[in-house]
């Protein structure tokens, strides 16, 4: 991770010392539930310490892929942060989606600001990833049921694991071994991975160049 970026400081006419805002990265993410929205703002506190500002607009409990991307055509990137998000993501489930994965693609392919990051069967198998890359599950309930046996039971839908964010980097090597994880052409993975390890590392890639 790179370091906390400090303030910089200009001296005015008059001598006194002025400072001038550092003008944080801002992407906005279209995420399927309340364990995604959880997980986003969890990164942006934890992972990018504030110096990233990752927005989840929507209300709470789920929505359809197709809802998704309705949502994302509401906003529109901008090549400046000054001026609104440098990259619009929507993050899902594979389970129950794949009859929309259709119109995710035509979004993602429509601009090269637009990107998504799937999680086949479902955000828990990412959160497996964390702990172990012994697992495979064959559907979300396998997944849970994973998850699970990592926290001994504890583990709640909406709410994240404690001290999951701090695993990150374990979870990026369990999952990069997958080419679906990783491939920016790949929308809709074809087996079992994770792809939100090229969304965290397209955040680390704007906080290492801010």
């Amino acid at each position: 991770m790179s370091k906390r970026r400090t303030r910089s400081k200009t001296r005015s006419k008059r001598g006194s010392r002025k400072r001038h805002a550092i003008v944080k990265p801002f992407v906005l993410v279209i995420a399927e539930g309340d364990t995604e929205r959880a997980y986003v703002k969890a990164l942006a506190s934890e992972r990018y310490d504030g110096r990233i500002v990752l927005k989840t607009p929507g209300k709470s409990g789920n929505a359809s892929l197709k809802n998704l991307v309705h949502q994302a055509k509401q906003y529109n990137c901008r090549s400046s942060v000054k001026t609104g998000p440098v990259s619009i993501w929507i993050i899902c489930d594979y389970d129950e989606n794949t009859i929309h994965k259709r119109e995710l693609e035509s979004w993602v392919r429509s601009r090269e600001c637009h990107r998504s990051a799937v999680s086949y069967p479902c955000i828990e198998y990412w959160f497996v990833l964390h702990y172990t890359d012994k697992r495979k599950p064959n559907n979300a309930r396998d997944a849970r049921r994973h998850l699970e046996e990592q926290l001994s039971g504890q583990y709640q839908k909406g709410k994240l694991p404690t001290g999951l964010v701090e695993k990150t980097d374990a979870a990026l090597q369990h999952a990069r071994v997958h080419p679906d994880a990783m491939a920016e052409d790949k929308v809709w993975p074809t087996s079992r991975c994770s792809q939100l390890p090229r969304f965290i590392e397209f955040l680390d890639s704007l906080v290492d160049r801010s």
